[in-house]
């Protein structure tokens, strides 16, 4: 039978050094043929329950700077596409 009190004691431990909001990575994600994973925002609680598991690790600044602008790239294209079928076209000024 497990120890459940070291165990939330570790989770307190870890908690209790997190942020409010953390990035973490997922390690292994087979259902979705991941090997690396998806990138996901959670708070510390959760964090340090995901950390502990060893099923995620926190996201790197590279991995986090590469989604959010994965991000933005998906929002700026869904946002062409509504003025698209609205019949908005946007055209791209440049200096002769």
């Amino acid at each position: 039978m497990p120890d459940l009190k070291k165990y939330w004691d570790e989770i307190r431990a870890l908690e209790s050094i997190m942020t409010d909001f953390v990035w973490v990575m997922s390690l292994h994600n087979p259902a979705r043929g991941q090997v690396g994973g998806s990138i996901s925002q959670v708070n510390g609680s959760v964090a340090a329950r995901l950390l502990h598991a060893s099923s995620h690790r926190l996201a790197s600044d590279e991995e986090l700077q590469s989604h959010l602008d994965q991000q933005d790239q998906q929002k700026r294209e869904a946002f062409r596409q509504r003025l698209q079928r609205q019949g908005v076209a946007v055209v791209p000024v440049t200096k002769p």
